[in-house]
């Protein structure tokens, strides 16, 4: 399904370009508000402050934008052949954002696969947000490719989902979704509901 949705480009290419591309157009618009800043005056004895080890980090952290990512993934049989390259490009994207340290950044990892009588295992299962890159792998790592049913899929209720996690609220939001196979009721063939 995706080859078809989206011929030249590979999977792992268009995710990393959605999020970069965001990135990047606020770290811009952070410089250009800097520079309209009026000028300080210059410096006097007086006004000399030294600046703590955390003061410093927390003013630097100021400096770059919140950012949560969130990840959803379909974990149902029909993503066998994507889903290595999905959890690699997910990984990908997550140690490159948090090595560039251009965002107080964010991650979350929501997996999906199908309403029951489809699937018996679970319909979502979200793992809130982390600053830690090792705990995104670990979270990718507890869902194979398996299960299922019909052609559609449970995506809608993972967006649902995406949209009660717990952003922060001056945060920029980005949602990446990895899939294979449209939502339920659009009217696909083979549709269950």
């Amino acid at each position: 399904y995706f080859d078809d949705w989206f011929p030249s480009l590979h999977l792992h290419f268009f995710v990393c370009s959605l999020t970069f591309v965001v990135i990047n157009s606020r770290s811009a618009q952070m410089a250009s508000q800097k520079s309209k800043q009026p000028a300080k005056s210059a410096n006097n004895d007086d006004e000399k402050k030294v600046e703590s080890t955390a003061t410093a980090a927390q003013n630097k952290q100021k400096e770059y934008p919140e950012l949560d990512l969130v990840f959803l993934m379909d974990c149902t049989a029909s993503m066998g052949s994507y889903i290595a390259k999905g959890k690699e490009s997910i990984m990908n994207i997550v140690e490159k954002v948090k090595s560039s340290e251009k965002a107080d950044v964010r991650f979350c990892y929501i997996a999906y696969r199908d309403h029951p009588p489809q699937d018996s295992t679970f319909v979502t299962k979200v793992h809130d947000f982390t600053t830690k890159p090792q705990s995104m792998r670990s979270y990718l790592s507890l869902y194979g490719a398996e299960g299922g049913g019909d052609g559609p899929e449970a995506v809608t209720a993972s967006l649902h989902d995406a949209l009660q996690l717990s952003y922060r609220k001056q945060a920029i939001k980005i949602c990446v979704l990895i899939a294979d196979a449209p939502p339920h009721g659009l009217g696909c063939s083979g549709d269950g509901f």
